[in-house]
């Protein structure tokens, strides 16, 4: 079975990341396990950063990343 993702990718100085945090709290309770949400610090986790393609910049980003049960995944901002 595969799962999708709702990811927070961001660094250490990424702009309003609190604003961000919050609102991926709220669309994870009201996704209410439909998807998984989640938050990635490219700074810390770069060489995952690097794989999946995602570049630190200084405002957060969001990505829907589906991981297919083959273990293959497609990511989109």
């Amino acid at each position: 079975k595969g799962m999708t993702w709702l990811l927070l990718s961001h660094t250490s100085i990424s702009r309003d990341i609190q604003y961000y945090e919050s609102v991926i709290r709220d669309v994870a309770s009201s996704l209410d396990g439909a998807m998984k949400v989640g938050r990635i610090n490219c700074e810390t986790d770069a060489s995952f950063c690097k794989g999946l393609g995602i570049y630190p910049r200084n405002v957060p980003r969001l990505f829907v990343y589906s991981l297919k049960s083959s273990g293959d995944g497609a990511l989109m901002e």
